[in-house]
């Protein structure tokens, strides 16, 4: 059947957005001669990105039905890929399971970014610091208008550890945290609150070093082959990490195992207290965190 053009409708947050960067060059691959059309709420990522015809952000899509669907003969790629089977039962990597889902064959594609002049102008003119630089994302999810929710266990670093981490770095390294409320800043960092996506990834791209979490800047090293040290709690790294990261686990015991709220994966990401399974929140070791950002930081010396 032939296509006018193909819609990509991506729902979800910053990182899903940058893995669905690698989807995007499946779909190119597998209808080079179609245009692609991306709806998503953050199309900052999408701008640049070769394999795009156009870019519409949620809620500023005044007549895309009439001109897109109505008098068109559209490919429709909108299905959610956290309820396909490929993520949900065989647990393989999102931008995998995604390419899969819509029966394309997955030949290794990994998310990539474009930025402009700009996004790295920005940077420079700006976040030059004395000291090579570390950036810690302490803290992910979707922003709180009301500042209500400061913590998720299941994806966020414990605050103990991020004051450990830095204790131990800042003697060395100047430090920029990523976060999004005044009550999860650290003594010792200098918080990055006012950049938009594509220019926190140009920021990402100068760091000497990266301590990150299951959010958005971790996809955003791996589309830029930046190994980075990754802390895990909830979700497991094999499906929504890259290779190249060095995975963080936790070290603490599991002391209680309570029925997941989520119909689809073991842990509510959102940070449900009552599943929370340990009886401490010192559930990292520092010792080796500050270990492999070290290591990462000489890898990256001697290369």
């Amino acid at each position: 059947m032939d296509f006018d053009n193909i819609i990509f409708h991506i729902n979800g947050g910053i990182g899903k957005n940058v893995s669905a960067t690698a989807v995007l060059k499946a779909i190119k691959k597998t209808y080079p001669d179609n245009p692609i059309f991306v709806l998503t709420g953050w199309p900052e990522i999408f701008k640049f990105d070769p394999n795009v015809e156009r870019v519409f952000k949620f809620g500023t899509t005044q007549y895309f039905y009439e001109d897109n669907i109505k008098r068109g003969n559209p490919l429709l790629l909108a299905q959610e890929v956290y309820l396909s089977t490929q993520h949900v039962v065989e647990r393989k990597p999102l931008y995998q399971s995604w390419i899969e889902m819509y029966g394309m064959e997955y030949e290794g594609e990994l998310p990539e970014l474009h930025f402009n002049f700009r996004h790295h102008q920005t940077i420079e003119q700006n976040y030059k610091r004395d000291k090579p630089s570390i950036i810690i994302q302490s803290n992910g999810g979707a922003p709180d208008p009301e500042g209500k929710r400061v913590y998720s266990w299941a994806r966020d670093m414990p605050l103990k550890t991020v004051q450990a981490v830095v204790e131990s770095l800042k003697s060395k390294y100047h430090i920029f945290q990523v976060c999004y409320n005044e009550k999860q800043i650290v003594a010792g960092t200098e918080p990055v609150q006012n950049l938009n996506e594509m220019e926190i990834f140009a920021l990402l791209k100068t760091t000497k070093g990266r301590v990150l979490i299951d959010s958005c800047l971790q996809h955003g090293a791996g589309a830029m082959k930046m190994p980075s040290t990754v802390l895990w709690i909830a979700n497991e790294p094999e499906i929504w990490s890259y290779s190249f990261h060095s995975h963080i686990l936790p070290s603490a015991d599991v002391k209680f195992n309570t029925p997941a709220k989520d119909l689809y994966q073991k842990y509510d990401i959102s940070g449900a207290t009552d599943e929370y399974p340990y009886i401490t929140d010192e559930i990292f070791d520092v010792d080796e965190i500050v270990s492999s950002v070290e290591k990462q930081i000489y890898e990256s010396d001697v290369q």
